[in-house]
Protein backbone atom coordinates (compact mmCIF):
# COMPACT_ATOMS: atom_id res chain seq x y z
CA UNK A 1 0.00 0.00 0.00
CA UNK A 2 1.20 3.16 -0.67
CA UNK A 3 2.30 5.62 1.66
CA UNK A 4 0.65 9.13 2.00
CA UNK A 5 2.56 12.14 2.69
CA UNK A 6 0.30 14.72 1.61
CA UNK A 7 -3.24 16.45 2.20
CA UNK A 8 -3.26 15.97 -1.49
CA UNK A 9 -2.70 12.46 -1.61
CA UNK A 10 -5.20 11.76 1.24
CA UNK A 11 -7.98 13.58 -0.45
CA UNK A 12 -7.48 11.34 -3.67
CA UNK A 13 -7.53 8.37 -1.36
CA UNK A 14 -10.37 9.20 -0.09
CA UNK A 15 -12.65 10.06 -3.27
CA UNK A 16 -11.47 6.77 -4.30
CA UNK A 17 -12.37 4.81 -1.45
CA UNK A 18 -15.79 5.88 -2.14
CA UNK A 19 -15.42 4.95 -6.31
CA UNK A 20 -14.02 7.83 -7.66
CA UNK A 21 -13.13 7.66 -10.60
CA UNK A 22 -15.82 5.18 -11.29
CA UNK A 23 -18.41 6.61 -9.87
CA UNK A 24 -18.63 10.39 -10.09
CA UNK A 25 -18.41 11.97 -5.57
CA UNK A 26 -20.73 14.78 -6.30
CA UNK A 27 -18.27 17.14 -3.66
CA UNK A 28 -17.10 20.16 -4.64
CA UNK A 29 -12.95 20.54 -4.09
CA UNK A 30 -14.28 23.17 -1.20
CA UNK A 31 -16.92 20.86 0.48
CA UNK A 32 -13.65 17.87 0.37
CA UNK A 33 -11.28 19.75 2.11
CA UNK A 34 -13.55 21.24 4.81
CA UNK A 35 -14.63 17.64 5.97
CA UNK A 36 -11.29 17.00 6.49
CA UNK A 37 -10.66 19.61 8.27
CA UNK A 38 -13.28 18.54 10.41
CA UNK A 39 -11.98 15.27 10.65
CA UNK A 40 -8.68 16.22 11.63
CA UNK A 41 -9.80 18.39 14.11
CA UNK A 42 -11.82 15.76 16.02
CA UNK A 43 -9.42 12.92 15.51
CA UNK A 44 -6.91 15.26 17.11
CA UNK A 45 -9.07 15.75 20.16
CA UNK A 46 -10.45 12.56 20.72
CA UNK A 47 -7.26 10.20 19.67
CA UNK A 48 -4.51 9.66 21.40
CA UNK A 49 -2.04 9.19 19.04
CA UNK A 50 -3.44 12.70 17.93
CA UNK A 51 -1.67 14.90 20.52
CA UNK A 52 0.70 14.47 23.24
CA UNK A 53 1.33 16.08 26.59
CA UNK A 54 4.18 17.56 26.63
CA UNK A 55 5.61 20.84 28.36
CA UNK A 56 6.16 23.88 26.47
CA UNK A 57 8.76 26.37 28.46
CA UNK A 58 7.73 30.60 28.67
CA UNK A 59 9.90 33.00 29.73
CA UNK A 60 7.85 36.00 31.59
CA UNK A 61 8.14 39.28 29.67
CA UNK A 62 7.39 42.78 31.34
CA UNK A 63 4.28 42.79 28.99
CA UNK A 64 2.93 39.32 30.21
CA UNK A 65 2.66 40.07 33.80
CA UNK A 66 1.42 43.71 32.65
CA UNK A 67 -1.42 41.64 30.60
CA UNK A 68 -1.33 38.72 33.76
CA UNK A 69 -1.64 36.05 30.80
CA UNK A 70 0.62 34.75 28.38
CA UNK A 71 -0.08 33.68 24.60
CA UNK A 72 0.47 30.30 23.44
CA UNK A 73 1.24 28.65 20.20
CA UNK A 74 -1.77 27.16 18.24
CA UNK A 75 -0.81 23.87 18.35
CA UNK A 76 -1.27 23.61 22.18
CA UNK A 77 -5.13 23.12 22.51
CA UNK A 78 -5.16 21.88 26.57
CA UNK A 79 -3.20 23.22 29.21
CA UNK A 80 -3.36 20.66 32.04
CA UNK A 81 -1.29 23.04 34.65
CA UNK A 82 1.65 25.06 35.22
CA UNK A 83 4.67 24.82 37.49
CA UNK A 84 7.28 27.64 37.89
CA UNK A 85 10.99 26.35 37.12
CA UNK A 86 13.14 29.71 37.75
CA UNK A 87 12.39 29.25 41.57
CA UNK A 88 13.35 25.89 42.54
CA UNK A 89 16.57 26.84 43.73
CA UNK A 90 16.02 30.66 45.15
CA UNK A 91 17.64 30.81 48.10
CA UNK A 92 20.46 28.57 47.59
CA UNK A 93 20.66 24.97 49.19
CA UNK A 94 18.95 25.30 52.52
CA UNK A 95 15.44 26.83 50.78
CA UNK A 96 12.62 24.81 50.72
CA UNK A 97 12.44 23.66 47.00
CA UNK A 98 16.07 23.00 46.08
CA UNK A 99 15.50 20.11 49.62
CA UNK A 100 12.68 18.44 47.99
CA UNK A 101 14.03 18.54 44.50
CA UNK A 102 17.68 17.05 46.29
CA UNK A 103 15.57 14.67 47.67
CA UNK A 104 13.27 13.37 45.00
CA UNK A 105 16.59 12.29 43.40
CA UNK A 106 18.47 11.14 46.60
CA UNK A 107 15.81 9.01 47.37
CA UNK A 108 15.71 7.37 43.84
CA UNK A 109 17.28 3.74 45.15
CA UNK A 110 16.38 0.61 43.91
CA UNK A 111 13.12 -0.13 45.41
CA UNK A 112 9.62 -1.80 44.90
CA UNK A 113 7.09 0.05 42.61
CA UNK A 114 4.23 0.40 45.41
CA UNK A 115 7.14 2.25 48.56
CA UNK A 116 8.34 4.26 44.91
CA UNK A 117 4.88 5.50 44.29
CA UNK A 118 4.05 6.83 48.05
CA UNK A 119 7.03 8.60 48.19
CA UNK A 120 6.36 10.60 45.57
CA UNK A 121 2.58 11.27 46.33
CA UNK A 122 3.68 12.07 49.58
CA UNK A 123 6.25 14.55 48.10
CA UNK A 124 3.79 16.07 45.95
CA UNK A 125 1.20 16.80 48.59
CA UNK A 126 3.97 18.53 50.95
CA UNK A 127 4.73 20.48 48.44
CA UNK A 128 1.31 21.60 47.64
CA UNK A 129 0.74 21.98 51.83
CA UNK A 130 3.73 24.43 52.36
CA UNK A 131 4.15 26.09 48.40
CA UNK A 132 2.41 29.18 47.65
CA UNK A 133 -0.83 28.62 45.49
CA UNK A 134 -0.96 29.69 41.93
CA UNK A 135 -3.23 28.88 39.37
CA UNK A 136 -4.36 29.26 35.68
CA UNK A 137 -7.41 29.74 33.21
CA UNK A 138 -7.05 28.82 29.74
CA UNK A 139 -9.31 29.52 27.12
CA UNK A 140 -8.56 27.26 23.83
CA UNK A 141 -10.25 30.21 21.42
CA UNK A 142 -8.29 33.05 22.87
CA UNK A 143 -5.38 30.92 23.27
CA UNK A 144 -3.99 32.47 26.21
CA UNK A 145 -3.37 31.59 30.10
CA UNK A 146 -4.41 34.04 32.53
CA UNK A 147 -2.14 34.09 35.13
CA UNK A 148 -3.08 33.80 39.22
CA UNK A 149 -0.86 36.54 40.23
CA UNK A 150 -1.37 36.44 43.81
CA UNK A 151 1.91 34.21 44.33
CA UNK A 152 3.83 37.34 42.96
CA UNK A 153 7.07 36.43 43.78
CA UNK A 154 6.95 33.70 41.03
CA UNK A 155 5.81 36.07 38.15
CA UNK A 156 8.55 38.21 37.86
CA UNK A 157 10.44 39.38 34.52
CA UNK A 158 12.77 36.48 33.21
CA UNK A 159 11.16 33.77 35.02
CA UNK A 160 10.34 30.30 33.48
CA UNK A 161 6.95 28.79 33.34
CA UNK A 162 6.94 25.45 32.26
CA UNK A 163 3.21 24.54 30.84
CA UNK A 164 2.28 21.10 31.22
CA UNK A 165 -0.19 21.17 27.83
CA UNK A 166 -1.49 18.73 25.38
CA UNK A 167 -0.31 19.48 21.71
CA UNK A 168 -1.81 18.57 18.86
CA UNK A 169 -0.16 16.01 15.90
CA UNK A 170 -1.08 17.91 12.86
CA UNK A 171 -0.79 16.00 9.86
CA UNK A 172 0.26 18.47 7.39
CA UNK A 173 3.32 19.07 9.86
CA UNK A 174 3.62 15.22 10.74
CA UNK A 175 2.73 13.56 7.50
CA UNK A 176 3.16 10.16 8.77
CA UNK A 177 -0.48 10.67 10.36
CA UNK A 178 -1.98 11.30 7.08
CA UNK A 179 -1.72 7.17 7.24
CA UNK A 180 -3.46 6.61 10.54
CA UNK A 181 -6.15 3.88 9.22
CA UNK A 182 -8.91 5.96 11.54
CA UNK A 183 -8.25 9.32 9.98
CA UNK A 184 -8.59 7.53 6.86
CA UNK A 185 -12.11 5.96 7.58
CA UNK A 186 -13.12 8.89 9.57
CA UNK A 187 -12.91 11.57 6.84
CA UNK A 188 -13.99 9.20 4.34
CA UNK A 189 -17.63 9.08 5.99
CA UNK A 190 -17.05 12.80 6.64
CA UNK A 191 -16.91 13.21 3.10
CA UNK A 192 -19.55 10.60 2.29
CA UNK A 193 -21.97 12.52 4.33
CA UNK A 194 -21.54 15.47 2.59
CA UNK A 195 -22.16 14.04 -0.84
CA UNK A 196 -24.98 12.35 0.69
CA UNK A 197 -26.24 16.26 1.55
CA UNK A 198 -25.69 16.91 -1.93
CA UNK A 199 -27.63 14.52 -3.12
CA UNK A 200 -30.47 13.88 -1.09
CA UNK A 201 -31.64 17.51 -2.32
CA UNK A 202 -32.81 15.86 -5.12
CA UNK A 203 -34.90 12.70 -4.95
CA UNK A 204 -33.33 9.72 -6.83
CA UNK A 205 -30.82 11.36 -8.66
CA UNK A 206 -29.92 9.83 -12.43
CA UNK A 207 -26.61 9.12 -13.43
CA UNK A 208 -25.50 8.22 -17.32
CA UNK A 209 -26.60 4.49 -18.04
CA UNK A 210 -29.95 4.70 -16.23
CA UNK A 211 -27.98 4.33 -12.34
CA UNK A 212 -30.06 5.98 -9.95
CA UNK A 213 -28.57 7.18 -6.67
CA UNK A 214 -29.92 7.52 -3.65
CA UNK A 215 -28.54 10.26 -1.93
CA UNK A 216 -30.81 9.65 1.86
CA UNK A 217 -29.68 6.01 1.47
CA UNK A 218 -25.55 7.52 1.19
CA UNK A 219 -26.50 10.31 3.73
CA UNK A 220 -27.67 7.60 6.50
CA UNK A 221 -25.09 5.12 5.48
CA UNK A 222 -22.47 7.69 6.61
CA UNK A 223 -24.29 8.94 9.62
CA UNK A 224 -24.50 5.15 11.13
CA UNK A 225 -20.19 4.97 9.77
CA UNK A 226 -19.81 8.87 11.73
CA UNK A 227 -21.07 7.37 14.70
CA UNK A 228 -19.48 4.18 14.82
CA UNK A 229 -15.81 5.56 14.25
CA UNK A 230 -16.45 8.25 16.99
CA UNK A 231 -17.55 4.99 19.35
CA UNK A 232 -15.00 3.26 18.53
CA UNK A 233 -12.68 6.41 18.90
CA UNK A 234 -13.93 6.64 22.37
CA UNK A 235 -13.43 2.73 23.22
CA UNK A 236 -10.53 2.13 21.95
CA UNK A 237 -7.70 4.65 21.29
CA UNK A 238 -8.98 7.67 23.32
CA UNK A 239 -6.61 8.20 26.93
CA UNK A 240 -8.51 7.48 29.83
CA UNK A 241 -9.85 10.23 32.02
CA UNK A 242 -8.00 11.49 34.85
CA UNK A 243 -9.20 10.57 37.78
CA UNK A 244 -7.70 12.76 40.26
CA UNK A 245 -6.89 16.35 39.81
CA UNK A 246 -5.57 19.14 41.50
Amino acid sequence: MATITSKEEFKAYCLRRLGSPVINIEVSPEQVDDRIDDAIDYWIRNHMDGSERTFYVHSLSVDDINAREVALPDSIFEVHGIVPISNITTGGMYSIQYQEVLNAFVHRVPMDTVSYFVRVVHWELINRLFSEGHTVSFSKYLNRVRLDMSASNLFVEGSKLIFDVQKSISPEENPAAWNDEILKRYATAQIKRQWGENLKKHSQVMLPGNVTVNGEAIYQEAVQEITDLEGEMRERYSLPPMFLTG
